[in-house]
């Protein structure tokens, strides 16, 4: 088994690795040879309940095996506790050491019958097969047992785990990684495809005709900004030494930082071959709506390489599941595990599945995690990490870019303060000077005033918007971002209701995926045709919440912001004049602040106090001739400054201390209870339900089940939404766990606007 991991602080040299290594795949299925675990796969159908777990006492051998193979080590204790726990987690999660410790002491009644039951001819055939494998006799063990449950019960007192550094769980996780990646490929019988190369060459020509696509939607001075951040970006992944680790790509909105960053990436991936192993492009993003985009981008400059899965392939709860190399198509089961498993030279994910994969506890999660070894990751729009992980991210990152050979850049037009000055490489130089050309306004002349005078009901706001739709932006494409649902659906109610002849569109969270995605589209056309016929097509009117207010190639005349974060704002004004057609005078973003009835911010309700707080103070103080960059760097050294980090210490003294269970602390955007709901909105959502329903009810086993389900699961969740719990009560109960929306109950349960509410509880 091969692992990405370069070194360690935890007295792990090569050799005692290799054999911790060793020790562990050898001893992580060990139990199933018990008569229990035999009963059960013979006969499946028999519930033999904990009696056919085989990982506890697979665990315990390999605590046994350890302490006896690497009894000379000055740290034989920790090595074998973390044998341990690696093959106690190896279907589940980690846990830890005193969580191993209850799990062993919960199977007391249950490990003496499956230790008796391996004798005879069946522990001669398990010595042989430790023998082969460099263990112990699990004979040996096997007399002995009891003695080394007790050793490990009382080692778990013992404070041998805490460390001051992310350096032991990071060498527990690397552990754990290879042994699970090779356990579910070897019982998949699945070699992993080959490495394969990228036609640099061709890639770049393609990349260049992309971007002369491009200039013809842009005016001279946009078009002189995206060729001077690609050229500085070109001429960086020339000359920039390949030992560093660490770099930022900060450019307006609208520059072309995607390509650009691409470009670094594949260039320094052709640099390094000569002196380390091919290193893979993980591209990162916060949402689903930017994966989509910029994997189309990408896939443009492959050709016919994009249909290989093993040159680029995307990993998401909405991806498909389909393998394909050079050679074959994969089956649903090993094209899941060769997509989990990011086996690809360009992998294209969300924050969510990265930042679990570095900062997580699970299997699922951590296969992946020794595959990143020398890997080039994108971290694009990475203002999107919570304030309150600046340092968790921050530590993170900063290890497996020493450890693990991990080059990170960090790119977005909001440059977060995760890093301090010197710990990282801007690419851009001076980079702020890009700013002050910026294409549009920002129109903050409401937090001069009092906050009574400045604060609109949405009543208030729809009344306003009517009138400036009828002389303001009577011809102008407008897009409006509001913070809730109620109050997008309110606007977008009455402005159906007659206060607009602007071309309406709308879009939320509780709109499907599919109808999402098919309604940006439609946008961006209607846009464009507004653009070339200005005279022959009616303006865009887009009401929508936050989906679009980062990473999203759609350019509106103006647009107005119900009160957010600083970055969000910006962020918001990246969607005005994006490409710098129009005077920047008559592009503006404007800023609002929406109250409820009780005169409550809806903004505190959903960014919280402190950095609503933060922005309007910087607001009300603000020259709105001063660049974007300069906005966001007050912001961010705010929030630096103000932000708690007591959340953020805990989890660090926990996982240093390997205790996994604060993990589950560990949200990367905050989940609210809440309940999926499909949505019949066509034949093909109706086949797909029947399918849905069919495998769950037809399938007992839960593998087989999955199996099944993973064919449909792309085009499945293409018509699922999540809604909040409070607003689900008039829905039937949930069919195999999700709840169901049917043809005969669109208009009444979902309809332009998603899904229905009930009437409890209004955000």
């Amino acid at each position: 088994m091969n692992s990405g991991f370069q070194g360690t602080q935890a007295g792990l040299d090569y050799s005692t690795r290799s054999a911790l290594v060793r020790i562990i795949a050898g001893s992580h299925d060990i139990g199933k040879a018990s008569q229990p675990f035999q009963d059960f796969i013979n006969q499946p159908n028999k519930d033999t309940g904990k009696r056919k777990a085989h990982s506890p006492l697979s665990a315990l051998y390999a605590f046994f095996a350890a302490r006896k193979l690497l009894s000379s080590h000055s740290r034989v204790d920790l090595l074998s506790t973390l044998a341990a726990i690696c093959v106690f987690a190896h279907h589940g999660k980690l846990k830890s050491p005193s969580g191993v410790s209850i799990g062993l002491h919960s199977m007391k009644d249950v490990l003496p019958e499956q230790i008796e039951s391996i004798a005879g001819e069946r522990v001669e055939e398990l010595d042989a097969i430790c023998a082969s494998l460099g263990l112990p006799p699990f004979s040996e063990f096997k007399g002995i047992w009891r003695d080394v449950l007790r050793d490990f019960e009382r080692l778990q007192g013992a404070a041998v785990y805490n460390q001051p550094d992310l350096n032991l769980y990071y060498t527990t996780n690397d552990l754990f990684s290879t042994l699970i990646d090779a356990d579910r490929l070897d019982a998949a019988e699945l070699e992993v495809p080959h490495r394969s190369s990228l036609p640099f060459e061709s890639i770049v020509t393609n990349m260049t005709r992309i971007q002369e696509e491009g200039k013809s939607k842009a005016n001279a001075n946009v078009r002189r900004l995206r060729e001077a951040i690609f050229g500085q970006v070109k001429s960086k992944a020339e000359s920039v030494k390949l030992d560093q680790q660490l770099y930022s790509l900060t450019a307006p909105t609208g520059s072309g930082k995607t390509l650009s960053a691409f470009y670094f990436a594949l260039r320094l991936r052709e640099r390094r071959l000569k002196n380390r192993p091919v290193s893979r492009i993980v591209y990162v993003a916060p949402f689903l709506s930017i994966i989509d985009q910029n994997l189309e981008v990408f896939k443009r400059t492959l050709d016919e390489l994009k249909k290989r899965s093993d040159i680029i392939l995307e990993h998401h709860h909405l991806c498909e599941m389909n393998y394909r190399d050079e050679d074959m198509e994969y089956s649903t089961n090993k094209s899941v595990l060769l997509v989990e498993g990011w086996n690809s030279e360009i992998v294209v994910t969300t924050f969510v599945q990265f930042l679990y994969t570095i900062l997580g506890r699970g299997s699922r999660e951590l296969r992946k995690l020794h595959n990143l070894s020398g890997s080039i990751v994108i971290l694009d729009e990475v203002q999107a990490i919570p304030v309150k992980y600046w340092k968790l991210v921050r530590l993170a990152i900063r290890y497996l870019s020493v450890f693990y050979g991990i080059t990170f850049l960090l790119m977005t037009a909001t440059q977060p303060l995760i890093f301090e000055k010197g710990e990282i490489v801007e690419l851009i130089d001076n980079y702020r000077g890009y700013f002050q050309e910026q294409n549009s306004a920002l129109d903050i002349s409401s937090f001069n005033r009092s906050d009574k005078s400045r604060k609109m009901t949405i009543s208030d706001f729809a009344d306003y918007v009517v009138g400036i739709l009828n002389v303001e932006a009577s011809k102008r494409n407008l897009m409006i971002v509001l913070n809730t649902i109620d109050s997008a659906t309110f606007l977008y109610d009455r402005l159906k209701e007659g206060g607009t002849n602007h071309d309406l569109h709308y879009l939320s969270a509780e709109v499907t995926p599919k109808e999402r995605l098919e309604r940006l589209e439609l946008i961006k056309r209607r846009l464009d045709e507004n653009r070339r016929k200005p005279n022959d097509s009616k303006p865009v009117l887009l009401v929508t919440t936050q989906l679009v207010e980062a990473g999203i190639d759609v350019d509106f005349d103006m647009v107005i912001r119900d009160l957010a974060p600083i970055d969000s704002i910006i962020q918001c004004a990246g969607r005005c004049n994006r490409n710098g057609t129009r005077p920047k005078e008559k592009s503006v973003t404007k800023v609002v602040e929406l109250v409820d009835e009780s005169g409550t911010s809806l903004a505190r309700k959903i960014y919280g106090n402190v950095s609503i707080q933060k922005t309007t103070e910087i607001l009300s103080r603000w020259d709105p001739l001063g660049s974007f960059s300069e906005l966001s760097d007050k912001y961010y050294n705010a929030m630096d400054a103000s932000r708690s980090q007591v959340e953020e210490e805990e989890i660090l003294n926990e996982i240093g201390a390997l205790n996994y269970d604060k993990l589950e602390d560990f949200q990367l955007f905050e989940e609210r209870p809440g309940g999926s709901v499909f949505i019949e909105l066509d034949d093909n959502a109706m086949s797909i339900f029947k399918r849905y329903k069919e495998i769950w009810s037809q399938n007992a086993r839960r593998g087989k089940a999955m199996e099944e389900f993973l064919k449909i699961r792309s085009d499945f969740y293409r018509y699922v939404i999540n809604v909040p719990e409070q607003y689900l009560s008039h829905l039937a109960e949930p069919i195999f766990g999700i709840y169901y929306v049917g043809r005969d109950n669109l208009g009444k349960m979902y309809n332009v606007k998603g899904f229905v509410r009930n009437s409890s509880g209004v955000i």
